[in-house]
């Protein structure tokens, strides 16, 4: 019998899901289920769903979609709920869901600064983090990043390309993730 819980993986695109083009730069062509199986690791921890909502850099997520993220979310059964997306609008789309989630799960936002094809790529320890994020607590909206827990209504991006580009201020994170815990 699976005791994991069940965690579902809404993907919208992003660095965390771009791979080189034919031309110069990269383009978001990497699914929902792609990212989940190139994390094995997340066979441990939770039972995965994976769904790709969208293929788009953040800039051109709408209000619409993150609305749509956040009803998807409030009728679904899992016990936890992670969004991949790009970072150029990560801080603000969790403030957003902030205001517009109104279910019981946690709802998790994560992204990657490097593409998956760069050396020391973060997205895949970003998804391990926010599905661990995820399944330990018991509801709110987070932003995952770099092993830090942070409250959207305090986090900002500061960097366009180090990997700890997201910050609290003086609010500092809510929590981190240490050692897969």
């Amino acid at each position: 019998m699976n005791n994991l819980p069940h965690i579902q993986v809404f993907a919208l695109g992003g660095t965390i899901a771009m791979t080189p083009g034919s031309e110069p730069g990269a383009i978001p062509s990497l699914d929902a289920n792609a990212l989940v199986s190139a994390v094995p690791e997340l066979a441990e921890i939770a039972t995965i769903d994976a769904q790709t909502l969208a293929s788009v850099g953040s800039a051109n997520l709408s209000y619409e979609q993150i609305a749509e993220v956040c009803r998807r979310a409030e009728t679904g059964t899992a016990d936890g709920f992670v969004v991949t997306q790009g970072t150029d609008t990560l801080e603000e789309t969790a403030f957003l869901a902030s205001l517009l989630y109104q279910g019981e799960a946690p709802l998790i936002f994560s992204g990657a600064m490097r593409t998956p094809n760069q050396l020391s790529a973060d997205g895949p320890l970003n998804l391990y983090n926010a599905v661990l994020t995820a399944s330990a607590l018991e509801g709110g909206v987070y932003v995952v990043m770099n092993g830090d827990i942070h409250d959207p209504w305090y986090v900002s991006k500061e960097h366009t390309s180090d990997v700890s580009a997201f910050n609290s201020g003086e609010t500092g994170i809510v929590g981190y993730v240490l050692e897969g815990a």
